[in-house]
């Protein structure tokens, strides 16, 4: 049994009642951005509204929280399963779950595992990451971090962890991936420009909380895409171009998986990766493992890029054609590459 399994999977106590909401991606197309329909935990259609998602405890229990006199928003510890329908109208579909408790056939969301023990939440910033006195932050009325490589913002978010504070440091591909399930969920779909909001469309920067970049806000965390490119750590390609991240039990170790990484300009996924092992698993994320170079026949309504391997990546765009939630670049990006149009953002265990 997959290590993933083995450690985190869990059966329902019959007297708690979870509650369980999914999506299935009906059909590719749709102007580019797909066909998502909300399901219920049988995959059947389910109708929704503000109130459903504001009452479910993983959606209630993201919050904003000032911790060193930093703004962050703290994500609750959540469940999740994927595969596909097995029974009536999307019957073969692939379908993504998330549940607030453990309940058969689901494990916790590996963003909640640090060293083998499982966490009750994560903080994310708030804002694009900025710096002051030599640390990495999340305050308002500033711009952004620029001519940040992942090595230096992983420092400058370490520097925090003085003075009987500890984890703070640079966010990481499990933590988006663990954003980008509920946000899909939520809003119905993966367009984020246009079921969230756009964000920054110019090629030059903003304030993290201006207008534009305000459009773009979910449950109060602001600019997950837009303005300029943000360094994401735990994620890479190897030199036989297949990617690489962080092991499930929270251990920061890379793992090599099976899912290749595509190349080129301008690819829209199309597909979503079910690759899994011993202690990785793609299928429970937005994973692409297909792309077209036809945009209207994507499901994400972002591109992205992959020109060399052995690169690490960045993600969320920075104008108005690739910027997005799914969006992501890597082109030979080493752990010191220092772009003028890149930063970070803070998180914390």
């Amino acid at each position: 049994m997959r290590l993933v399994q083995a450690l985190r999977r869990w059966r329902q106590p019959s007297s708690v009642t979870a509650t369980i909401v999914g999506i299935v991606l009906v059909g590719t197309g749709g102007g580019g951005t797909g066909s998502w329909q909300r399901v219920d935990k049988d995959g059947n259609a389910l109708t929704t509204s503000p109130a459903f998602f504001n009452a479910h405890p993983t959606y209630a229990g993201i919050v904003g929280e000032t911790i060193d006199s930093q703004f962050m928003v703290k994500i609750p510890a959540f469940y999740v399963k994927a595969g596909v329908v097995a029974s009536g109208v999307y019957a073969g579909k692939r379908v993504w779950w998330v549940s607030d408790l453990p309940s058969e056939g689901f494990i916790l969301h590996p963003a909640f595992m640090s060293q083998g023990t499982q966490i009750n939440n994560f903080w994310i910033g708030k804002y694009q990451a900025s710096t002051s006195d030599s640390k990495l932050g999340s305050v308002p009325g500033v711009l952004p971090a620029a001519g940040l490589s992942l090595d230096v913002a992983k420092s400058l978010a370490a520097a925090r962890n003085v003075a009987g504070l500890s984890g703070f440091r640079a966010w990481d591909y499990l933590q988006l991936s663990a954003m980008q399930i509920l946000i899909v969920i939520e809003v119905g779909g993966a367009d984020s420009k246009t079921l969230v909001g756009p964000s920054n469309l110019e090629n030059q920067p903003q304030v993290v909380d201006s207008a534009a970049m305000l459009t773009s806000t979910w449950r109060g965390i602001v600019g997950l895409w837009g303005n300029q490119w943000a360094h994401v750590d735990g994620i890479r390609s190897n030199s036989s171009n297949l990617f690489e991240v962080w092991d499930s039990s929270g251990n920061q170790s890379f793992v090599t998986t099976s899912q290749a990484a595509y190349s080129g300009s301008g690819r829209y996924p199309n597909a979503f990766s079910s690759a899994s092992g011993s202690s990785y698993d793609l299928s429970i994320g937005f994973f692409a493992s297909g792309t077209t170079s036809n945009s209207t026949l994507g499901v994400t309504g972002d591109c992205s890029q992959n020109g060399a391997a052995s690169s690490g990546y960045r993600v969320g765009g920075r104008d108005s054609v690739p910027q997005g939630l799914f969006h992501m670049y890597g082109y030979a990006i080493s752990s010191s590459y220092a772009g003028q149009d890149t930063g970070s953002r803070l998180s914390k265990i």
